[in-house]
């Protein structure tokens, strides 16, 4: 069982986190996740830039140290480190896009130098340059790897799930070998194993897929991640302040009733004039 990839596309995975998975569901539902496809053509992509890379720089390296007692070598060694960054920007979008994993966008350590000069000696002084340089060569091994992984898998279920139509032409080869079956009832019998073994196969991907996402992590990352999609970029909220018990509520006692006797009417100054 190998762990999640990072989320950083908006490519959720058909289980919600934190959801009880049952093991059919892990086994049998690698098939309809989005992120096992983009896995594979990460992983179908690795080899064929692997290769470019590795030829591109070695060979560049070389023509440039070769002539750089004639002074000519330094511009192009200058060319390929410029190169080597612009290709390991190629990689950051890729992992991002492809394996979800959340990078940084490519460091520019040249920017805060004054003079070309400076601004030379910043780049090639920063350890992300070099670790640019170290994974573009490690992605030649590791997409042979990957490639290895997909034909060789590839290969076995087809061989297995087409067994009834491979078997009339005599074409039925697992692991280079070839079997011969006489009976279309018996070629049949290999079909569920294949099918079977598609499940198997795609488990396998992700999981070669999710150590490339951590080979990125360690040499692209450079210890910064982007934000999670989603999350709202604002000022920083004060924390709360900690929770106080209110006190306990005092009923108020009534004050004590004291009887007030009504009081007579003023006496008028005079008597009221006789009415005719």
């Amino acid at each position: 069982m190998y762990p999640p990839a990072g989320r950083a596309s908006g490519t959720p995975d058909t289980v919600t986190p934190g959801e009880p998975q049952s093991v059919a569901v892990f086994l049998f539902g690698v098939i309809a996740r989005r992120r096992t496809w983009l896995n594979s053509a990460y992983l179908w992509l690795a080899f064929p830039l692997g290769l470019f890379y590795f030829v591109f720089l070695v060979t560049g390296l070389s023509v440039g140290i070769g002539l750089s007692i004639t002074l000519v070598g330094f511009p192009i060694l200058l060319l390929m480190v410029a190169a080597w960054w612009v290709l390991a920007a190629v990689e950051r979008a890729t992992a991002r896009t492809l394996l979800g994993v959340r990078i940084a966008p490519a460091p520019r350590p040249w920017q805060k130098a004054e003079g070309w000069l400076a601004r030379i000696r910043a780049h090639l002084s920063a350890g992300a340059t070099w670790r640019d340089l170290a994974f573009l060569l490690l992605k030649l091994p590791m997409g042979v790897a990957s490639f290895v992984l997909c034909v060789t898998g590839l290969a076995i279920v087809v061989s297995l799930i087409g067994a009834p139509v491979l078997q009339q032409f005599d074409a039925i080869t697992i692991a280079g070998e070839r079997i011969d079956i006489d009976s279309w009832i018996l070629a049949a019998i290999f079909v569920p194993i294949g099918i079977l073994a598609l499940f198997v196969w795609l488990h396998v991907l992700n999981g070669f897929a999710w150590l490339s996402a951590r080979l990125a992590e360690g040499l692209l990352g450079s210890g910064e991640r982007t934000p999670e999609v989603g999350a709202a970029a604002g000022p920083a909220v004060a924390p709360m302040a900690p929770y106080a018990p209110p006190q306990a509520w005092a009923y108020p006692q009534p004050q004590a009733w004291v009887y007030t006797p009504p009081q007579a009417p003023p006496e008028t100054a005079g008597e009221e004039p006789a009415r005719q």
